[in-house]
């Protein structure tokens, strides 16, 4: 297996217990730490720059948390980062974020949009999503492109409203569990490396709460905790050793 992972995920910000729910985020709210980020994208800048690097927003946010999140994404694509990709809610998405997106050089927008047509009104976000596209437009630049996820239930409603804003915007539907019947290794314990807003690199993005933690980045490497106890727990993935999984993915029904 490999040394370093083909994708990482880091968790910039975590809101709350639902965005955990919903999306995969820490079940505690809490943002990381400049220091820590810088830490982590400078090791993966020098050890694979085309890694496929998700920078991870869940929750709402003013005008500080707002451009504290521009500063980090700005840094990733200065240390010569080549796939950055912004994975929220949309929640961070304030009046002034669509410019500083443009900015900031990142490549691509993740929305996690699963939970709409049920119980959060995404109207405004879908409204600035239109106005991305036109200032791209405006500006004459392609990035960043916007890709919306969502759930079977939702994905009528979220193409929808997509059509009065922009047909441009790319739309995947997922299964929010695992499919059943007999249990395969799970590709998220794979892809993407996690590491949550605390900087414990973790089973996978849906090890909300920290249940098995690899290390922390303050005292080892993300290439030294990769091929060290997360190696482990690949290991019995790959070899089909289930009922020797730790939590959390004993107990897990997100495997696929």
């Amino acid at each position: 297996m490999s040394a370093f992972p083909p994708q990482i995920i880091v968790e910039c910000r975590a809101g709350s217990l639902a965005a955990a729910n919903r999306f995969g985020a820490s079940a505690a709210a809490g943002q990381l730490e400049m220091g820590w980020w810088k830490r982590i994208v400078t090791e993966v800048a020098e050890q694979d720059p085309f890694l496929t690097f998700y920078a991870a927003y869940y929750g709402s946010a003013n005008m500080i948390t707002g451009y504290r999140l521009y500063y980090m994404l700005e840094y990733a694509k200065a240390s010569g980062l080549k796939q950055v990709i912004l994975r929220t809610d949309g929640g961070f998405w304030i009046e002034e974020a669509t410019r500083w997106l443009i900015e900031s050089g990142v490549d691509q927008i993740h929305l996690d949009l699963g939970y709409v047509g049920r119980d959060l009104d995404a109207q405004p976000i879908f409204e600035r999503i239109g106005r991305l596209e036109t200032a791209k437009h405006g500006l004459g630049v392609t990035k960043p492109e916007v890709e919306v996820e969502t759930t079977g239930e939702a994905e009528s409603v979220v193409r929808e409203r997509l059509a009065a804003h922009d047909r441009s915007v790319r739309v995947r539907t997922r299964d929010v569990r695992g499919a059943g019947g007999e249990r395969v290794p799970c590709r998220h314990a794979f892809e993407p490396c996690a590491i949550n807003w605390r900087g414990e690199l973790v089973a996978c993005r849906f090890d909300t709460r920290s249940e098995f933690v690899a290390g922390w980045i303050g005292e080892a490497t993300i290439a030294g905790l990769w091929s060290g106890r997360h190696r482990d727990l690949r290991d019995r993935h790959h070899a089909g050793r289930f009922a020797e999984l730790p939590p959390p993915c004993a107990d897990c029904s997100y495997w696929e």
